[in-house]
């Protein structure tokens, strides 16, 4: 093929304002039965516009016209060649492909991931038998001698620590991905240890995670840690109770979820959830009746603890 009749792709965004003249340019061109069969013509080879015009059974000063159209459009170019009288239009196809995107008009890199922090007390569903806890940076909300109900006061909203020997909560978290689908990461973080009398460091407790009723992830949480004051934990709690827990971090993308930066779960990836639709998704943290080790748990607070921060989930695009 001749250099000068090279074709290829065309492709345009409505999302991009500088697209605007060019998209408007391409529609009026395929508004017109003729320009089309025009260019299906030019699919086969190049040709002049008495050829285009004989072939067709039109007008050469129609023909012109619409070439002209075509042309504006970027779908074809016109090469002049001489003729007896002058030159004439040499026409051929332009372009082989067109792509119109319609898709999110991109991010800016700030705005990559989207976190939520949601408050430890601000559950939507809690489980817990025998003992349980809640408290904010002042005082205790709830104690194990109380009628459970008291768990569920508006007050618990402000709550930096909850801790339970057997059970699970759960939380709502907005649901990004129906809004954003083009993230394909979702990360959750906390702070957690078990939950003993007192304190214990050394008191495994089985931790389980499940998104949407899926189950992510199980780890061991060695203990219930105390003996020195949380780096956040407020100064009216007392130093023999527990005091701080470690971060983890499990990420799930697309080839399945991570602890800590350590595949634990190839099974669920970020597949599982990019369709599922609604406008919340259900994170749900605790102890199986069924675990080895069933050492409790404490969830911690911004205000609380060692790390400046509630539960986080991010979702990211990477």
């Amino acid at each position: 093929m001749n250099t000068l009749h090279r074709v290829s792709k065309l492709n345009l965004s409505v999302m991009d304002e500088n697209d605007d003249a060019k998209i408007c340019a391409l529609g009026r061109a395929l508004s017109s039965r003729d320009r089309m069969r025009i260019l299906r013509l030019l699919s086969e080879k190049p040709m002049n516009v008495l050829e285009i015009a004989e072939a067709l059974g039109l007008a050469a000063s129609s023909v012109s016209n619409h070439i002209n159209i075509l042309e504006g459009a970027r779908l074809i170019k016109i090469q002049y060649q001489p003729a007896k009288k002058g030159h004439m239009k040499l026409c051929y196809k332009a372009v082989v492909e067109i792509g119109i995107d319609y898709s999110d008009k991109d991010i800016e890199p700030a705005h990559k991931a989207i976190a939520v922090e949601m408050p430890v007390g601000n559950y939507v569903e809690l489980n817990i038998r025998n003992s349980g806890y809640l408290a904010d940076s002042e005082k205790y909300l709830f104690e194990k001698d109380q009628i459970t109900s008291m768990l569920f006061t508006p007050e618990r909203t402000g709550a930096q620590i909850l801790g339970f020997s057997h059970g699970d909560v759960s939380y709502n978290f907005p649901n990004h991905l129906a809004a954003y689908p083009f993230y394909n990461h979702i990360e959750i973080s906390f702070e957690c240890c078990s939950e003993a009398p007192y304190y214990r460091n050394d008191w495994p407790s089985d931790v389980t995670v499940w998104l949407n009723g899926k189950e992510i992830a199980t780890f061991t949480c060695p203990g219930d840690f105390g003996g020195r004051a949380g780096n956040y934990s407020p100064a009216y709690w007392p130093l023999n109770a527990t005091q701080y827990g470690l971060l983890y971090t499990l990420t799930i993308g697309e080839n399945g979820c991570c602890l800590n930066g350590q595949p634990v779960n190839a099974n669920v990836t970020i597949g599982d959830f990019l369709h599922e639709g609604g406008d919340h998704i259900r994170l749900k943290i605790g102890v199986k009746e069924s675990a080895e080790h069933q050492g409790g748990l404490n969830l911690f607070g911004k205000g609380f603890g060692d790390y400046p921060q509630d539960i986080v989930m991010k979702f990211k695009q990477i």
